[in-house]
């Protein structure tokens, strides 16, 4: 008897897929600016000093394999909690360390499904698989379009949707660097997001992936902190793949702001108890490494410096490509890509103006534009505009 032939072949994921169709196109001048991982200048996702030197430190200091707890590596939580909170949220949260922060959002699914909680609010375009991490963890996701018709962010559509939620709903809000459009709410309109959030009773969670990659370090995790300070519970899926470059290692973290001691207590357990369900326990190098580089200080600037760059060269890139699309008159109908920040810039364009991109010029972009911007090559900054330009036409 075949178990399985009532089952359909799936199509390849819309991102994987495309970097498949990428490596088997011929032609010398392509671009692959789709995959989300940070790029150099050559084309290549480096290992940061800072993690080879903790990787030396590690192979001649660690003393055992054997399982970590299903809460994590020792000292990783309390290492990581800093960099969101601030000090303070050493005082007001728990964590569990999690296979990458994909892995963070499906145990938090899980444990909201499992906690009561039905609905999660999510705004489009979003990271792809967003809504079917929540959707396979048990909740119904209620979506809405967080961008006007000029591609801006539309804080009245958000505001809409969170007046539509129920009191004890969720609510996904992406803590900076935007996926996949690059567009972050100001200060002034993260304070009314979090009024609304507030006066509706709604649980907030942060996917935090790309901390470092937007202002800094510190003012990419304002929006988040803010939330803390004037709201008792809060949940945040944090991921060390990009900001320590540390992408094949899995390493991410979820943590539990709750400021009453009892109910921490009550979520963490129950967090670690469903996190056993799923992997038991997580693997250790990643989250060995970066709790060895942010507990030394030399390590810990090294770590910085090599942030700030990779930070520096995103700006660059994108204030380059806005230069290149003036210089061929053609920056009209591209001028958000200015205000964006992070990894990521989005077009808004249709998708017949990507697949045209991808086959006339060989340039390959994700959904309705998205630009990984580290992937851009400043010699070819010229080229893309070019690119850019052509596929306007009707």
């Amino acid at each position: 008897m075949n178990f399985f032939e009532h089952l359909d072949i799936l199509p390849d994921d819309p991102i994987l897929g495309l970097a498949a169709r990428f490596a088997q196109d011929p032609r010398s001048q392509k671009m692959d600016l789709g995959v989300g991982i940070y790029k150099d200048a050559s084309g290549r996702t480096p290992v940061m000093a800072a993690v080879k030197d903790a990787e030396r430190w590690l192979l001649e200091n660690e003393a055992s394999k054997a399982y970590t707890s299903t809460a994590g590596v020792e000292g990783f939580g309390s290492a990581m909690t800093p960099l969101l909170l601030g000090q303070a949220g050493l005082q007001t949260s728990c964590t569990v360390q999690t296979p990458g922060g994909t892995g963070s959002l499906r145990l938090m699914a899980e444990f909201l499904s499992r906690s009561g909680v039905a609905n999660v609010l999510i705004g489009t375009p979003t990271w792809p698989i967003h809504g079917a991490i929540f959707e396979r963890g048990g909740l119904q996701v209620v979506t809405y379009d967080h961008l006007d018709a000029d591609g801006q962010f539309n804080l009245g559509a958000m505001l809409g949707a969170i007046e539509t939620a129920a009191a004890g709903d969720a609510i996904l809000l992406h803590a900076c660097c935007h996926n996949p459009t690059g567009i972050d709410p100001g200060a002034e309109q993260w304070r009314e997001i979090l009024a609304a959030v507030q006066r509706k009773q709604l649980l907030p969670l942060f996917d935090m992936a790309y901390q470092g990659f937007g202002a800094g370090l510190e003012e990419d995790a304002w929006a988040l902190r803010l939330f803390c300070e004037a709201l008792p519970q809060v949940l945040v899926s944090a991921s060390c793949s990009k900001n320590f470059g540390i992408y094949r290692e899995r390493t991410g973290l979820l943590l539990a702001h709750c400021v009453d001691a009892r109910t921490r207590a009550a979520v963490h357990t129950q967090i670690i108890d469903t996190a056993r369900c799923l992997w038991s326990m997580p693997p250790s190098h990643g989250a060995a490494v970066v709790t060895c580089i942010l507990g030394d200080a030399v390590r810990r600037q090294q770590w910085l410096t090599e942030l700030d760059a990779m930070r520096g060269r995103i700006v660059e890139l994108r204030s380059g490509l806005c230069s290149a699309l003036q210089a061929v008159d053609a920056y009209e109908p591209f001028q958000t890509l200015a205000g964006q920040k992070g990894m990521f810039s989005n077009l808004g364009r249709s998708v017949d103006f990507v697949q045209r991109l991808r086959e006339e010029s060989g340039v390959y972009l994700v959904g309705q534009g998205r630009i990984n911007v580290s992937g851009l090559a400043p010699q070819r900054l010229n080229d893309l505009a070019l690119a850019l330009k052509a596929g306007l036409r009707p």
